[in-house]
């Protein structure tokens, strides 16, 4: 299930990407189709592991800046009398 949409122009960047990463690695030259294959490949792969990282380190960042918004909040704080 591919779901990520890429824009044509960053697609066809990364088919040439890949073409090139095969031919520079592993000296085997593959055309477009095979190098849409595999990015389609890693996308279904990769993308969910790499945005549900993405998630994970936006809830601690978000949770770090609350805690610290809540630290400010209670340095405002005044002394009352008893």
């Amino acid at each position: 299930m591919n779901v990520l949409k890429l824009p044509r122009e960053q697609k066809e960047v990364l088919i040439d990407e890949i073409k090139s990463f095969c031919l520079d690695e592993r000296g085997e030259e593959i055309g477009n189709i095979a190098a849409e294959t595999l990015l389609h490949f890693f996308i279904d792969q990769l993308g969910p592991v790499l945005y549900n990282q993405g998630i994970r380190d936006a809830v601690k960042l978000v949770g770090q800046r609350c805690t610290a918004m809540e630290e400010d909040l209670q340095s405002l704080q005044r002394m009352t009398r008893r």
